[in-house]
């Protein structure tokens, strides 16, 4: 499995990947904001894709949208510091996005979203779109 995960801070990439260690069957590929994202997914076709909210250069609502649009079977998880209200989750899910996991909660949270996204589900925790 292909994890590509897109965050401007390198502690958080690292982060991620110190999660998701303990599965060998995982090859991570790493952006540092959504252009970056964008332009990885398309050579590394990624089986689910992480995308920060605020990135440099191309937002992650902007990432999320341009990769819908070109690889629309790949399930994509915010992972954010912003608050996962309502109006952001609507948003989110009517762009295809599928889960939403805060950084505050990633420690618990990150893996259940990838495996439920990975099966076909949707993860927005608290809120519903």
């Amino acid at each position: 499995m292909r994890i590509l995960i897109a965050d401007d801070y390198e502690v958080v990439r690292k982060g991620v990947r110190a999660l998701l260690r303990w599965r060998t069957d995982v090859e991570i590929v790493e952006a540092s904001n959504g252009k970056e994202a964008v332009e990885q997914a398309r050579t590394t076709h990624p089986d689910v894709i992480i995308l920060d909210l605020a990135m440099p250069i191309m937002t992650g609502i902007e990432a999320a949208r341009r990769l819908k649009a070109e690889m629309p079977q790949v399930p994509i998880l915010i992972l954010s510091m912003h608050d996962d209200g309502h109006a952001l989750t609507r948003e989110l899910a009517q762009i295809g996005v599928r889960g939403f996991v805060s950084k505050t909660d990633a420690a618990q949270k990150l893996l259940p979203a990838i495996d439920t996204v990975l099966e076909g589900g949707t993860f927005f925790g608290a809120a519903t779109p």
